[in-house]
């Protein structure tokens, strides 16, 4: 663990505990057989909407676009627990496309986002195609 300097002296949040008490921690609690993250929060259509959104001015409808986001954390998912939690976002671009982008806390592997790549390859090709 890197050191990190960034606030005056008395008034970093390591003065209290240091970062190597810290890192040992949160190591030891990972180790613990109920170390699993809090259920996942399931946005609704009036979250979404209620935030200033228009329903109108989407490619898909909601419900389409956050099946595909989970779908995709679920392919994504390559280890169960809580060491290994990924998050989708789908973006509209301006015009046609989508942009998918997806965040892990222990990174993607390399295995899973070639996968992916694959399969948007093969997803594009087929729109490119007219298929539908």
């Amino acid at each position: 663990m890197q050191p990190v300097d960034t606030a005056r002296k008395g008034a970093s949040i390591w003065d209290v505990v240091g970062q190597k008490t810290f890192g040992d921690n949160v190591n030891e609690l990972t180790k613990l057989p109920n170390s699993v993250p809090k259920d996942p929060r399931v946005y609704t259509k009036v979250d979404w909407f209620g935030r200033g959104n228009q329903e109108g001015s989407h490619t898909f409808p909601f419900e389409v676009e956050r099946q595909l986001a989970d779908d995709v954390a679920f392919i994504a998912a390559s280890e169960e627990g809580a060491r290994r939690v990924s998050a989708v976002i789908i973006e509209e671009g301006n015009g046609a496309g989508l942009t998918v982008r997806l965040a892990a806390n222990e990174g993607v592997p390399e295995a899973v986002s070639t996968s992916l790549k694959e399969i948007f390859a093969v997803l594009q090709q087929c729109a490119n195609e007219g298929m539908h």
